[in-house]
């Protein structure tokens, strides 16, 4: 993306081109958001009728992947208390290390 002014920005993505006035049609995010939404229409189109339930598979993939999580993932943590009880001591052998 390059900027030939303050207000006009120029977006060339993989055969398209399109020059935005981003003071009248919104930012050029949400312009550059635009021009990759309808390369993909494009794309998709191209697509042969035999690949088009992979493509759903893998476009439901990224969706769910960058979706934003809905709900949290972990609860609040469950503390448990129980009174310990002393149980049997006994010595440990020596611990030896050999090194080669």
């Amino acid at each position: 993306m390059t900027t030939q002014d303050e207000s006009k920005t120029e977006i060339s993505l993989a055969g398209s081109a399109g020059l935005c006035d981003a003071e009248t049609n919104g930012s050029p995010g949400e312009t550059q958001s635009g021009v990759i939404r309808a390369r993909c229409r494009q794309l998709l189109d191209q697509i042969p009728g035999e690949g088009l339930a992979e493509l759903v598979e893998a476009m439901e993939a990224i969706r769910e992947f960058y979706a934003p999580p809905s709900a949290p993932l972990l609860g609040d943590p469950v503390t448990t208390r129980m009174q310990a009880k002393p149980g049997k001591t006994y010595q440990r052998p020596d611990f030896q290390l050999e090194e080669e």
